[in-house]
Parts: C-alpha cells; structure tokens; sequence
C-alpha cells in the first residue's frame, strides 16, 4: 500500500515537473520569414514600445518576443517600470543593471540588461528600486541577446 502511494506521489511530481513553465519551445531555423504573434502587440512601426501600457497578460509575451527576435526591433525604444536589480552579463562577466518582466503566474521571466546613456548623470543607488526605464534596443556584438543601450531611469 505505501509503495502504491509513493508510486503515485512520484508520478505526480513528475507530471507536474514535465508541465512547468519552464518549458523549452524549437526556434525556427528561418525567422527572418517570421513575424511576432499578433498577440504580442508590438508595432514593427517605428515609436516607443511602451510595456507598462499593455495588460499585464500580454508584457510578458511582448518580453519574450523581444528575447526571440531582437534584431526586428534595434534601435526602437523600450519603456517599462520595474525593479532594477544588479547582473552578471557578457564574456567576461561584469556587473550590469537589469530589469525583469514575469508571466501573470509570476514563475517565469525575461531579465533584460541595460546602460545608462552616457551623457545623462547616473542617480545614486538604484538597485532594488521600481523606476521607469526608457533605452535602445541593441544586440550584443557577437553573443546572442540584447540589452538596453543609452537608458534613462525616472522614478
């Protein structure tokens, strides 16, 4: 009988571990054919992609369109209000500031990296404050991502 239910037990977990969200999906070998869901909402239209205006359900899609296929969108301007926090990013590593936008069950994320545009001075300590950030999309030279170049913060 005890081994009935830990076998049961078992499966469960396992079910519910193979039906997480931290499911992978294939990129497709071809995206330059492909354009975003239209559920993401994103313009390919030039202007801001303002994250905050859009229903919570729908940010974190917009994020991970952003994460599949970034080179449609460099040079277009990303707004957003979060919490900055501070990350490890490149290679070599070295500290940066970050943002995350979660799913509306809150268990998956899409971090994005950002820098301060040089001609406008750094506040003081940020991290771990909720601020709007504002930045160009840009993608790292020779590694795979994109970050927020020239980033303002207002709080």
């Amino acid at each position: 009988m005890l081994m009935n239910v830990i076998q049961v037990v078992f499966a469960m977990v396992l079910i519910l571990g193979l039906t997480a969200c931290s499911k992978k999906t294939a990129v497709p070998e071809n995206r330059a054919e492909e354009t975003p869901p239209a559920y993401a909402g994103i313009s390919k239209e030039e202007g801001v992609i303002d994250l905050d205006a859009m229903p919570d359900s729908i940010r974190y899609a917009n994020a991970y369109a952003l994460v599949l296929a970034p080179e449609d969108y460099v040079g277009r301007r990303l707004r957003v209000r979060a919490p900055i926090m501070e990350i490890m990013v490149g290679h070599p590593k070295k500290k940066t500031l970050a943002f995350s936008i979660y799913d509306a069950a809150r268990c998956c994320l899409v971090t994005i990296p950002f820098e301060f545009d040089r001609n406008v001075p750094v506040p003081g300590d940020v991290v771990g404050k909720t601020m709007t950030i504002t930045g160009t999309i840009t993608v790292f030279k020779g590694e795979m991502g994109f970050y927020l170049a020239d980033s303002q913060i207002t709080p």
